[in-house]
């Protein structure tokens, strides 16, 4: 497989930055700060402000999910700020965790994200 690094504008960096303050980190080199669905969900907000932001200054490789969608929910917002984060070649994580519900009977499962 071949390895192309592509140029990073300044525009870009900045729409990152934002983006990642939007998902409560403290940019986009923080790889101390967890986040859970409910952060996600908060993002999809800004999201909707900066899509045609997004759609013009990133490539057509890292912004598939952006154009293809109009609500975000906690899903779809985690997965643009992962294509984000892939451009300028850092990761976004996912750990799946179980908590017990009472009502439910039942684990339930609990996802939390971090920055690599």
């Amino acid at each position: 497989m071949f390895s192309y690094t592509m140029k990073i504008s300044q525009k870009q960096i900045e729409l990152l930055d934002t983006v990642c303050r939007g998902f409560k980190f403290k940019g986009p080199t923080d790889t101390d700060t967890v986040i859970g669905r409910a952060e996600a969900k908060e993002a999809g907000i800004l999201l909707k402000k900066l899509k045609e932001d997004i759609i013009s200054n990133y490539p057509y490789d890292y912004t598939v999910k952006i154009k293809t969608i109009n609500e975000f929910d906690a899903k779809a917002a985690l997965t643009v700020l992962r294509q984000m984060m892939r451009c300028h070649g850092r990761r976004l994580v996912s750990v799946r965790g179980y908590k017990y519900c009472k009502k439910k009977k039942r684990g339930v499962t609990i996802y939390k994200y971090n920055l690599l």
